[in-house]
């Protein structure tokens, strides 16, 4: 008798209601173990008081300006004071970010406590197909070793051989700048300068890195490697505030994603072309 009357109480029974409350308990649950970290009071930043998104609105809407967001928290916060954001813990970056600004903090970060400050499997698999295992996506002795073989980079003899190459390939393109504006018969000749000097960029670092010369700066379009290579490294910043983005690369369900899984064929294409 006392279970039948309880059990009026419940709604086990209606299975309607059991996938509401079902459903509103894994929401309260995934809100709980995602909520941001805490960003002690004295590390001033904004988004501090916004429940669970903390400064993800802040952090969206100044994203195409990044840049210049810092630099206006630098102007507000003060020259060399360190600020912090909460945010979810999902995605890339998880729980919080904290913007070094002092001399002191960087000191600290690279030098006298860098073992500490990695960039972790998060930001590795992010950038997988744009930095791979290279010394920029690498921590502990992996990165020890691309730090080792770059080293040997930096000789004298290298410096200057490579600073004759930038040369020639800059007055390669002024003389092209020169030949372009010319031939114009007086005509307006809009140029791209920020497209050049990008091309300019990539004919440099690939001649010296693969011995190939990509003459960018001369073609009509890019070097299908330049495009490829700009392709990959926009499409893949992108995935930093995107969640979803595992899903999206497994499944191939965006166009960033097929993007960037063709343009990686592309760049492995040319790398097994020069190192054969």
């Amino acid at each position: 008798k006392m279970s039948s009357d309880y059990s009026d109480y419940f709604f086990l029974d209606d299975p309607f209601l059991l996938a509401i409350s079902t459903g509103f308990g894994l929401l309260i649950l995934c809100l709980f173990l995602t909520l941001p970290h805490h960003v002690p009071k004295s590390v001033p930043g904004p988004g501090r008081y916004l429940p669970w998104l903390g400064a993800i609105p802040d952090l969206f809407m100044n994203y195409e300006r990044f840049p210049d967001y810092v630099v206006d928290a630098m102007i507000l916060y003060g020259s060399g004071v360190t600020w912090g954001v909460p945010m979810p813990k999902v995605g890339v970056v998880k729980g919080s970010a904290f913007f070094v600004m002092s001399t002191e903090g960087v000191k600290h970060v690279l030098k006298d406590n860098f073992e500490n400050y990695v960039k972790g499997a998060n930001v590795r698999d992010t950038l997988e197909e744009f930095l791979g295992e290279g010394i920029f996506a690498t921590d502990g002795p992996v990165w020890k070793f691309h730090r080792k073989v770059a080293s040997r980079m930096f000789t004298n003899r290298l410096l200057r051989e490579s600073t004759l190459i930038a040369s020639k390939h800059s007055t390669r393109l002024i003389e092209h700048l020169k030949s372009k504006c010319k031939n114009s018969n007086n005509n307006a000749t809009e140029i791209d300068i920020q497209d050049m000097f990008f091309r300019l960029t990539m004919d440099i670092f690939t001649f010296i890195a693969f011995g190939e010369d990509l003459e960018s700066t001369t073609r009509d379009r890019p070097h299908e490697f330049a495009t490829a290579f700009d392709t990959i490294q926009g499409f893949s910043e992108k995935r930093f505030y995107n969640p979803l983005w595992k899903i999206n690369r497994f499944f191939q369900l965006t166009a960033a994603e097929r993007e960037i899984t063709k343009s990686t064929n592309i760049i492995d294409t040319f790398a097994k072309k020069v190192i054969s």
